[in-house]
C-alpha cells in the first residue's frame, strides 16, 4: 500500500491456487509399495472400477489424461479412487480422435508404444496406462509386470477373470485392439449382473434338503 498526499493507492498481487480434496489414504502408489499384507479382492475391484469410471468421465468430456499412473490416483476415506494431476492432459476436439505431438511427456512404464514411437495420442493412450495400473492392482505389486503375470492369479472368480482379460487387452501393442473405456465399464457391469443372477448353491446334505425324505421326517427321528 502506498500513500500519496490524501490519495491512497493499493497494489494487489493476484495469485492462483489449485485446491484438491483431501485424500486421507494417500495415493495408489503408496498403497502398492508400502502394504505389508494382501488386500481383499473386493477392495481391489472397487479401486479398479472407480478408476475406470473416472477415466470414463474424462473421455466423455474429450479429455485425455496422458499421465495416468498409481501416483496420480488418490484414495479417499473409503478407498474410493480419485484421478488427479492434469499437467499433461489434453482437451480434444470431439471430431478429432487422434493427434500427433512433438511434445512427448509421460511416465516410463505407463506410456503407450505409439506415443513413444510415433508421438501419437488418442484415447487408447490412457487405456494402455489403465491396463498397467490394473495389472499392478491385480498382482498387488509395484514391480514392472512380467509377460506371464496373469498365470500366478487364481482365476476362479468371474470378476477377477474378467479384469485379467481386460488388463491384457488394454496392454495390446496395437491401439486399435484395445477396448474403449466405455466397453470396459460395460464388460464389468455385465459381469457383475451375471454374478448376481447365479442362484446360490444348494446344500445337498439330505437332512438339510427340503426335498429329501430325511428332511421331511426329521422331526420324528
Amino acid at each position: 500500500m502506498e500513500i500519496k498526499g490524501e490519495a491512497m493507492i493499493v497494489d494487489e498481487a493476484h495469485k492462483k491456487f489449485l485446491c484438491f480434496e483431501y485424500a486421507p489414504n494417500g495415493n495408489l502408489q503408496h498403497y502398492l509399495k508400502e502394504k505389508t499384507h494382501g488386500y481383499e479382492w473386493n477392495m481391489c475391484y472397487q479401486i479398479i472400477k472407480g478408476i475406470c469410471q473416472g477415466l470414463g468421465y474424462l473421455h466423455q468430456e474429450h479429455i485425455y489424461h496422458l499421465d495416468l499412473k498409481p501416483a496420480n490416483v488418490l484414495l479417499g476415506a473409503k478407498m474410493e479412487p480419485k484421478i488427479t494431476d492434469f499437467g499433461l492432459s489434453r482437451c480434444i476436439d470431439g471430431k478429432q480422435s487422434t493427434i500427433f505431438t512433438t511434445n512427448v511427456g509421460g511416465t516410463p512404464g505407463y506410456m503407450a508404444p505409439e506415443l513413444i514411437d510415433n508421438q501419437q495420442i488418442s484415447c487408447k493412450t490412457d487405456i494402455f496406462s489403465l491396463g498397467i495400473i490394473m495389472i499392478k492392482i491385480l498382482t498387488q505389486s509395484d514391480e514392472a509386470p512380467t509377460e506371464n503375470w496373469h498365470e500366478s492369479l487364481d482365476g476362479d472368480c468371474k470378476l477377477l477373470k474378467k479384469c485379467i482379460e481386460i488388463a491384457r487387452s488394454c496392454c495390446d501393442h496395437d491401439p486399435h485392439s484395445r477396448p474403449t473405456i466405455h466397453n470396459i465399464i460395460l464388460m464389468l457391469d455385465e459381469t457383475e449382473t451375471m454374478i448376481q443372477m447365479i442362484p446360490p448353491s444348494i446344500n445337498t446334505e439330505p437332512r438339510n434338503d427340503p426335498m429329501s425324505s430325511l428332511y421331511q421326517i426329521g422331526w420324528y427321528i
